[in-house]
């Protein structure tokens, strides 16, 4: 019995080093890469290679378009290069967005997702994917959010 828990705890602890490795882009109005009024560019996203980052909107309220006519976003899509393009789903505001090999879906033509790698450059977007809901229009994003990361 004490092997059992021993071995159990042990599992539980590398699971969650191995999560404290993922870094989180927190999405905020500081980092939204739309027009600014000051016509600046937003600063990116500055994180270290890795296999995984984190999405967080916890105390962000993305904004959606009237003109878009839905209510929320319901994707996030991660566009590296023309061959590095990924999208997952977003399950809301307040939910943890993982973004690694296991989670996003590579979209037609892309390499499956090898992580982030130092020199990479990343667009994150967040909005409205209409793959399989508006005809014509599989892998498009109404983009509602968008952040650029760099990897150093």
């Amino acid at each position: 019995m004490i092997r059992y828990f021993l071995a159990l705890l042990s599992c539980c602890f590398s699971l969650i080093a191995y999560g404290e490795n993922y870094q989180t882009i927190l999405v905020d109005e500081a980092h939204i890469g739309f027009s600014r009024p000051d016509n600046s560019d937003p600063p990116p996203y500055v994180i270290s290679p890795g296999p995984a980052v984190i999405v967080l909107a916890s105390n962000y309220a993305i904004e959606v378009p009237k003109e878009f006519g839905v209510t929320a976003p319901n994707s996030i899509h991660l566009v590296m290069g023309n061959n590095q393009k990924y999208k997952v789903a977003w399950r809301g505001n307040g939910n943890r967005h993982e973004l690694s090999k296991s989670t996003l879906r590579p979209l037609p033509g892309s390499i499956p997702f090898r992580g982030f790698r130092s020199g990479d450059t990343a667009i994150i977007a967040i909005g409205f994917d209409h793959t399989g809901i508006t005809p014509g229009k599989d892998n498009v994003l109404s983009a509602m959010w968008l952040g650029m990361i760099k990897v150093q």
